[in-house]
């Protein structure tokens, strides 16, 4: 392929968390006495009145500290999808360079993978919020000296396309994350992915 980085998310790409994400988003939402909001709202929020979403917005900002302690408290419970371990190491092994891209923190996917090592080191950049990304791939490909055509980003929701889309980044859009059933048709989509065999026929020209 014509990328030499990849630059995986974490949260629904190689992370199976959509279950634990929410579960600790009803605990807050409880712990705050909000009743009005289901969980499953915030998977739906650019689809909000801007009123609502404001509020929403607000309100996960407000709960961001909370919810980084809960999610590290219940790492243990996280699995990997099914290939994606195995497809870090080849694609390594094939020379990419890999990274991990994401609004999670750092300290959280650094201790996802104590409890799923790699034979690499692995680099792990956090965009340190829900709407930064796309400055954070911006400075990523500053930093490592690299042209933002040599990087290929994988992510799982509207929000990596649209970061993806401002720097001028491609995407590989997985369909087994939390924006699965998005509509796509008013976004540059490099390639949509169906299965973790799909991406590892992209990546490596094989599917086994």
């Amino acid at each position: 392929m014509k990328y030499s980085y990849l630059l995986f998310d974490f949260d629904g790409t190689l992370a199976d968390s959509y279950g634990m994400v929410l579960e600790i988003t009803h605990i807050l939402l409880k712990r705050h006495g909000i009743t009005k909001v289901e969980p499953e709202h915030f998977r739906d929020r650019d689809d909000l009145p801007v009123t609502q979403k404001v509020r929403m917005l607000s309100f996960m900002m407000k709960i961001q500290t909370e919810f980084t302690d809960l999610y590290r408290e219940n790492l243990h419970k996280i699995g990997l999808f099914d290939g994606m371990l195995a497809l870090l190491k080849d694609c390594r092994e094939r020379g990419y360079r890999i990274a991990i891209l994401s609004s999670n923190t750092v300290e959280n996917i650094r201790g996802f993978f104590q409890q799923h090592p790699l034979p690499f080191d692995l680099e792990i950049v956090s965009s340190k919020g829900l709407f930064g990304k796309h400055k954070t791939i911006r400075e990523f490909a500053k930093e490592h000296g690299a042209p933002l055509s040599s990087l290929l980003y994988i992510g799982d929701e509207i929000r990596d396309v649209k970061a993806c889309n401002r720097c001028g980044v491609d995407i590989a859009f997985v369909k087994w994350g939390l924006d699965s059933q998005a509509a796509l048709e008013d976004f540059e989509v490099a390639y949509q992915i169906e299965t973790a065999r799909q991406l590892r026929k992209l990546l490596l020209g094989e599917a086994t």
